[in-house]
């Protein structure tokens, strides 16, 4: 054989091993289109934990900032001492409402954070009775109803006091 065929056979040969048949570039095509489709699934979850955990920081923070701008005194006021649901501080007791400093909890289960004029602060549920003659009808994720009278006492939170009348 001369060494142009020979090399004509050689380069055929070489290139025989190199291409695929049909269906051996199809299944490597799937495998290829499969594999970027995984990959773009998992960075897609990547992110969404990323976008997860980024909520729950937030969370964490706000409720940290909600809880020191319930530490902190009301001006002119005693320093604020805690006081737990059915606890009876004589010193809260005022005409004035409390105000709402939070509401903490999941759907039924919530719980608010009220502080009196005087600095007093009493975490309360739905149905107890607190100082100033007042039980807690409802609290929503924005406010907390009290009664008192017959009268409900709308408190939003971080907000004034709207009455609605008789119940």
């Amino acid at each position: 054989m001369s060494n142009n065929k020979f090399a004509a056979l050689s380069l055929a040969l070489a290139l025989g091993g190199l291409v695929a048949s049909p269906a051996q570039a199809q299944t490597t095509v799937l495998d290829l289109e499969q594999a970027q489709g995984k990959t773009a699934l998992l960075r897609s979850q990547i992110e969404e934990t990323k976008a997860l955990l980024e909520l729950k920081q937030l969370q964490l923070e706000l409720q940290k900032s909600v809880q020191e701008a319930a530490d902190t005194q009301v001006e002119g006021a005693k320093p604020a001492a805690r006081v737990g649901a059915g606890s009876s501080p004589a010193a809260a007791l005022a005409e004035a409402p409390p105000q709402v400093l939070a509401i903490f909890g999941v759907d039924k289960a919530l719980y608010a954070s009220l502080q009196y004029p005087n600095g007093v602060r009493q975490d309360v549920r739905v149905g107890d009775e607190i100082d100033g003659g007042y039980r807690v009808r409802q609290i929503t994720s924005n406010r907390v109803v009290l009664t008192r009278s017959g009268q409900d006492i709308n408190l939003r939170i971080f907000s004034g006091v709207k009455s609605t009348g008789a119940r």
